[in-house]
């Protein structure tokens, strides 16, 4: 993105449950040696209140979520929540949920380039619609929200045990 004269971003990376020492080392020297500290700041992992997350979101343009794998982490969950944009890789669990919903997320592959294209698109302003965005805070709220669904798990236990003991 540099190269191509865009300089109007930061990403933020926090690690995530992950403690690689090694990758963080390679992630900090390859920021360092390529001169990219200006446009990518890594934080070490705190524990943060929901409060401070949400200060954290309300600031951001995007997320972005870039994983190998993920077992549904709110850090996919919460810019949709919060009508921000959105940039995921292309992996099982994100791909088996735009197949559910159909949110138009643009899943892209774990390539710095197909990354960097997500990014200029989003930097650009050229990503989804307000609609879009209203709508993917919609399905978050109806499908994620916890309370909401207690009753139905409860539901859904009840009913296995039921189906069980007959």
């Amino acid at each position: 993105l540099r190269d191509e004269g865009i300089t109007d971003f930061v990403v933020y990376l926090r690690r995530g449950n992950v403690d690689d020492k090694v990758a963080e080392k390679e992630l900090l020297d390859n920021i360092q040696s390529k001169n990219l500290s200006q446009f990518m700041i890594y934080q070490e992992y705190i524990y943060l209140e929901f409060e401070e997350l949400r200060a954290i979101w309300e600031e951001m343009d995007c997320g972005l979520q870039i994983a190998r794998n993920d077992a549904f982490s709110t850090t996919f969950l919460e810019p949709m929540l919060l009508e921000k944009e959105l940039i995921a890789t292309n992996i099982r669990l994100y791909a088996t949920f735009e197949e559910k919903y159909q949110l138009n997320l643009e899943l892209v592959e774990l390539e710095p380039k197909d990354i960097a294209k997500e990014m200029k698109k989003k930097i650009l302003r050229k990503g989804a619609s307000s609609e879009e965005l209203k709508k993917r805070a919609e399905i978050v709220k109806r499908d994620f929200n916890f309370e909401n669904n207690i009753p139905k798990m409860v539901q859904f236990f009840q009913d296995e045990i039921k189906r069980k003991c007959k």
